[in-house]
């Protein structure tokens, strides 16, 4: 637990040894997203979402695969919840409160993660002109 009265960045590396395989990878902090997203779950050893609700009340996480069904995941205030998603599916994400948002993965000696970020505050809509 990392605590400070100033913006900081964390990030933490962590490492998996199996059948003489080694990897590593970087956890780094994430902006709460506070908008729907789109999660895209490449292929990999057993992807799960990782999410982090720094808030004071409940928030519910919807989940629509582009094929299957939706799942909920309940994430408490001020808790961290995980879940497994299916390798190389996208899903449609709704929120009912801010979440920070990361996929990992690991199995037999692989081990890595990306976070899910909301836009840049300086993001805007490219015009193509003809």
């Amino acid at each position: 637990s990392v605590e400070s009265t100033e913006p900081i960045v964390v990030a933490a590396r962590t490492s998996v040894i199996d059948s003489g395989k080694l990897d590593f990878a970087w956890y780094s902090t994430e902006s709460p997203l506070t908008n729907d997203f789109v999660l895209p779950v490449a292929a990999g050893p057993s992807p799960r979402i990782h999410t982090f609700n720094a808030g004071s009340t409940d928030v519910t996480l919807t989940l629509t695969p582009t094929t299957g069904q939706p799942v909920q995941v309940l994430v408490p205030a001020g808790a961290a919840v995980g879940a497994p998603l299916q390798s190389g599916q996208t899903y449609s994400a709704t929120t009912s409160g801010p979440l920070a948002v990361s996929v990992g993965y690991s199995g037999g000696g692989q081990l890595s993660a990306y976070g899910i970020t909301p836009p840049s505050p300086l993001a805007s809509d490219l015009t193509i002109f003809p």
